[in-house]
């Protein structure tokens, strides 16, 4: 695909994100200020077939344009060839952290120092590199799909941290390789509704990994390891009680997009196994996710598919096992391209558990229903401006 040729041209790769996004378009100066600014957004209509059992960020069967949509700022400026600041504010339909719906909080603001073409250091705010489609976790413009499937995703609860990066370039005969560290303080990114159960406060601290990546010609293999602090304080209407581990990420994926065919996916797993011994096993536990897409273009078109599996035994209301459980999905979708700014998308999603009230995983099911699949409809647009 054209923009991801355009993407990789930049100087920057891997954790230099935001100036591979600014790079799409072309950015507007402030006077006086070398500013140079872009948008992004995405507006989704969503709906529940079924309210016995919904994907996450569905409440009923309604017609949903909010859950599912958001709108975006970036930011970029030069103090001299070596450092430059970088920010992305964003407004989420969906309620991340402490943020109610649509409130605007910075998804990253950092200094980026370049005192070579080939080594970047970056100090503040900045994604946290989970997943190799994280890179455009808030851009749906740069995704083939219309996010990275949630099961999967949810699996870390934070998408962005405090600290510092660095990341060392080299030329291969293979591709380009670059190999960054990372470390510093995780940024609650879980939805409130998962607080509301009564009595439950999340923490997370001393994050710290490593990732590498090899980019060829339109294609992508990223690996990462990270470890963090994960804590959790049970209070009334609970026991009091504390819950604490060192969580272990590991992930691996790849990204192809050359002539028609594009395929992204990724696997990752997090597990505890320091954590708080409980009844049925330890604080946090273990989770594990999946996906995979393939897609073909035919002219401004791409159908695709996605199929999708994660699961988890994270334990963590300890032995009630508040999550604990599976859930599969297939997406079938098209994509149009409604020019170089614009994308259309629309999509069906079924998802699977293997049994009703105590088996799912990242969907909603309310209390009583006993079917094990049902299905979604959403239909928007990702653009950039």
């Amino acid at each position: 695909m054209e923009i991801f040729k355009r993407m990789d041209a930049g100087k920057l790769r891997g954790l230099a994100l935001t100036l591979n996004v600014l790079a799409l378009v072309q950015p507007v100066a402030v006077h006086a200020m070398d500013i140079s600014w872009n948008g992004f957004g995405s507006f989704y209509d969503g709906q529940a077939l079924h309210k016995e059992l919904m994907p996450e960020g569905f409440t009923d069967t309604h017609v949903n344009f909010t859950s599912f949509s958001l709108v975006g700022l970036n930011l970029a400026s030069s103090v001299n060839d070596d450092l430059s600041f970088a920010a992305q504010f964003v407004a989420l339909g969906m309620p991340v952290g402490e943020s109610a719906s649509f409130d605007l909080f910075a998804q990253w603001a950092f200094v980026n120092y370049t005192p070579s073409e080939t080594i970047s250091i970056h100090l503040g705010r900045q994604l946290y590199p989970s997943l190799l489609a994280s890179d455009y976790v808030r851009v749906g413009f740069l995704l083939p799909f219309r996010q990275v499937p949630s099961g999967v995703f949810g699996i870390e609860p934070f998408t962005r941290f405090d600290g510092i990066s660095a990341a060392k370039t080299f030329g291969t005969s293979l591709g380009k390789l670059t190999l960054g560290v990372f470390g510093g303080n995780p940024l609650l990114d879980i939805s409130t509704i998962a607080t509301s159960q009564g009595g439950l406060t999340f923490g997370f601290a001393d994050l710290i990994g490593a990732e590498v990546t090899l980019d060829g010609d339109g294609w992508r293999i990223r690996a990462q390891a990270s470890r963090f602090l994960s804590q959790l304080t049970e209070g009334s209407p609970l026991p009091a009680n504390t819950l604490s581990g060192h969580t272990q990420n590991f992930s691996i994926g790849y990204r192809y997009d050359k002539g028609n065919i594009v395929s992204w996916s990724e696997y990752t797993l997090a597990q505890t196994p320091d954590g708080t011994t409980l009844n049925r096993g330890k604080y946090v536990g273990i989770g594990r996710g999946f996906y995979w897409l393939g897609g073909y273009r035919f002219g401004k078109f791409m159908p695709r598919y996605t199929f999708a599996v994660a699961s988890d035994d994270f334990n963590i209301l300890g032995a009630n096992g508040y999550t604990n459980g599976k859930t599969t999905s297939h997406t079938v979708g098209i994509n149009y391209q409604l020019g170089l700014q614009a994308v259309a998308k629309v999509e069906y999603e079924l998802d699977l558990i293997p049994s009703p009230q105590n088996g799912s995983y990242f969907v909603v099911q309310p209390a009583g229903s006993t079917i094990t699949s049902a299905g979604a409809f959403y239909a928007g647009v990702d653009f950039i401006f």
